[in-house]
């Protein structure tokens, strides 16, 4: 009994050496604004690659960090759980807790960090940024909650700082580490 539990100790601990994090990082040119960031609530919508067989998943999938599944035994809770259609072999992603980023003025036209993703059994491929961003003006006073930024494009204008804000080029990329760096 004893020997049992320590050969699955051993496989967990092996388990979590091989983990990777997915690094969703953003670049963007801001114009006037900072703290670019989502919230609790934020609808991902992302396409994955499955690790076992390399199908990638037909249609962008929708999950949010405050949506939590339980995995088989109920003791874990992700935020989107499937399956591949070729291989069914299934796939699990969750936000990864305190480690969301707001894009400040000082990122702008630089690739910076924004979410990390906990992916077992599949990798991200494409994010779809058409859920809503915050950001604020440069001195904090106006807050622009219904940053729309599905064009890749967003402008707007202060009426506080009689200024026009925007931002623009927006783009991303996934990047992997071996260690959340939250």
């Amino acid at each position: 009994m004893i020997f049992s539990y320590i050969v699955c100790l051993s496989g967990i601990t092996n388990h979590w050496k091989k983990m990777r994090v997915s690094v969703l990082e953003i670049w963007a040119q801001l114009e006037n604004v900072t703290n670019l960031k989502v919230t609790s609530q934020y609808e991902y919508h992302m396409k994955f690659k499955c690790n076992n067989c390399g199908t990638e998943t037909e249609n962008f999938m929708t999950f949010s960090d405050d949506n939590k599944v339980p995995l088989m035994g109920g003791k874990s809770f992700v935020n989107l759980i499937f399956k591949c259609k070729t291989c069914s072999r299934p796939s699990n992603v969750s936000v990864i807790e305190g480690s969301i980023r707001p894009y400040l003025a000082e990122d702008s036209l630089n690739f910076k960090p924004f979410v990390e993703f906990d992916c077992r059994g599949c990798d991200p491929l494409l994010f779809e940024p058409i859920d809503h961003f915050q950001c604020t003006n440069m001195d904090n006073t106006t807050e622009f909650n219904e940053v729309d930024l599905s064009e890749l494009n967003w402008a707007d204008y202060d009426e506080r700082s009689n200024e026009s804000v925007g931002i623009y080029d927006f783009k991303y990329r996934f990047t992997t580490v071996k260690k959340s760096t939250k």
